[in-house]
């Protein structure tokens, strides 16, 4: 049985779950900027298109964050390829520091994420139209 460093090991653990939730959050934010610009709207509300459009535009930069955060993943993952088995003390700290970067990151995303999508649903649960209403 091949045996992995520690840091490959706690890399392969951890960075699975990171692109599942990173990936189900891409797919949260593509359905969240459907649903701002959505004709679903009470009119008579004030300020709801400048809040809107305020939502929208957060929602894109998380957007970039996430797709950045995908890619810097990604070079990671292929630089762990060269990484030696055997270790070498100062290859592993630079790799921790790496590991504990993007884990920081991806908690301060999941957290920008969660924080903005509630703000977001509390205030488009008291403008959406009802379905018997003309406006």
């Amino acid at each position: 049985m091949e045996t992995q460093s520690p840091v490959k090991l706690i890399a392969n653990l951890e960075r699975p779950i990171w692109f599942s939730v990173i990936r189900f959050m891409e797919q949260d934010i593509t359905f969240i900027k459907q649903l701002l610009t959505a004709p679903i709207y009470k009119q008579n509300v004030p300020n709801v298109f400048e809040r809107l459009t305020k939502y929208l535009t957060q929602t894109d930069e998380l957007g970039k964050k996430v797709s950045t955060f995908i890619k810097e993943v990604a070079v990671f993952k292929k630089s762990l390829e060269n990484y030696p088995e055997e270790g070498n003390p100062s290859i592993d700290e630079y790799y921790y520091g790496r590991h504990k970067h993007f884990k920081d990151e991806y908690i301060k995303l999941d957290g920008e994420f969660l924080q903005l999508k509630s703000k977001i649903f509390c205030y488009i649960s008291t403008t959406l139209l009802s379905p018997t209403s003309k406006n």
